[in-house]
C-alpha cells in the first residue's frame, strides 16, 4: 500500500468534489434567492450560500474519508487472502536463527582457554619463571621465595596466553573443522537447502552474498521428498548450487556502488513503511 499515492489520490478527489459542490451550492442559493423574491443579494443571501457551502463540503470530507477508509480495508483484506497461501517464512527465521548463532561463535572457547592458562601457571608452576631466583624449577613445587617481577609476570603470562590460543585454533582449522564439522559450511547447506540467499554488508559499500538458491526449485516439502532431492544432487542428477551455470561457487565478497546503496536504502525504507502502515 503505497501511503504517499492514496493520500494524493485522496486529495484530488477532495479538491474535484468541493469544486462541484461549491457550484451546487450557488445554484441552491439561487434557487432559493429566486424563490424568496429579494431584489439584491443582502447578508441573508451571503449567509444562506456560505452555510450551503459548509454543508457541502463537510458531506464531502465524510465521503472521501468513508471512501479512503473502505477502499483501505478492501485492499488490505484482499491482500491478505492472496497471501494466506504463500510460501512459510519458518525456513527464513531458522536461517537467521543459524546466522545470529554463527556470529556469536569463536575459534577459541574462552572456558577451555582459561582452565588451560591455570593450569600451565599454577599446575605446572610455569608461573616460576617470572621468579627473581635462579634455583627455582620450571616444573617443580618449590614455592618462589623473592618477589615476582611484574614485567617478567606479564612476559610469562603473555606467552601462555598466546600459546594455548594457538593451539586450540590450530587444534580447530586442522581437525575439528575437517573432521567433525564446519560451521561456515554448514550454514550454506542450510541456505542451500531453505532455498534462502544471504545478503551481509558489514560496511556501506562492502559485504558478502551467499547464494542460496536450490537447484530443485521448491523446498517446502516433506522429509522423504528432501531426502529424495538430496540423493538426486549428490549423484548430479541435477542441477549445482552455485550462481553460474554448472557452477559450485556460491560465497562472493561484493564491493558495491554509491547507486546500489541508495537503491537499497529506498527499499529498505519502502519495505518499512508499507509494515507500519499494514
Amino acid at each position: 500500500m503505497d501511503v504517499e499515492s492514496e493520500r494524493r489520490n485522496a486529495l484530488i478527489s477532495f479538491g474535484a468534489l468541493s469544486g462541484a459542490g461549491i457550484i451546487l451550492a450557488f445554484i441552491r442559493t439561487w434557487k432559493w434567492f429566486s424563490r424568496s423574491g429579494r431584489a439584491i443579494i443582502d447578508l441573508p443571501t451571503i449567509g444562506k450560500f456560505i452555510l450551503h457551502i459548509v454543508g457541502i463540503i463537510g458531506t464531502v470530507l465524510l465521503l472521501v474519508t468513508a471512501g479512503v477508509s473502505l477502499y483501505s480495508l478492501i485492499m488490505f483484506k484482499v491482500k491478505l487472502n492472496c497471501n494466506a497461501n504463500t510460501i512459510s517464512v519458518w525456513r527464513t527465521y531458522f536461517a537467521a536463527n543459524e546466522f545470529n548463532e554463527l556470529q556469536t561463535f569463536r575459534r577459541i572457547n574462552v572456558s577451555f582457554h582459561l582452565f588451560f592458562v591455570l593450569l600451565f601457571l599454577k599446575g605446572i608452576n610455569l608461573e616460576n619463571i617470572s621468579c627473581a631466583q635462579s634455583d627455582i624449577f620450571v616444573f617443580s613445587f618449590d614455592t618462589c621465595k623473592t618477589q615476582y617481577f611484574p614485567i617478567f609476570r606479564t612476559a610469562v603470562g603473555f606467552c601462555i596466553l598466546l600459546g594455548t590460543a594457538l593451539i586450540q585454533y590450530l587444534v580447530y582449522t586442522i581437525f575439528y573443522q575437517r573432521i567433525v564439522e564446519d560451521k561456515i559450511i554448514n550454514f550454506i547447506d542450510l541456505c542451500a537447502v531453505s532455498n534462502i540467499s544471504v545478503f551481509i554488508l558489514d560496511e556501506n559499500y562492502h559485504g558478502y552474498y551467499i547464494h542460496g538458491r536450490s537447484p530443485h526449485g521448491m523446498t517446502d516439502v516433506n522429509m522423504k521428498e528432501i531426502l529424495i532431492n538430496l540423493h538426486r544432487e549428490e549423484n548430479r542428477m541435477s542441477g549445482t548450487r552455485g550462481l553460474q551455470n554448472s557452477s559450485d561457487d556460491q560465497i562472493f565478497i561484493m564491493k558495491i556502488n554509491r547507486s546500489f546503496r541508495r537503491q537499497y536504502e529506498l527499499l529498505f525504507r519502502n519495505y518499512y513503511v508499507r509494515n507500519i502502515i499494514l
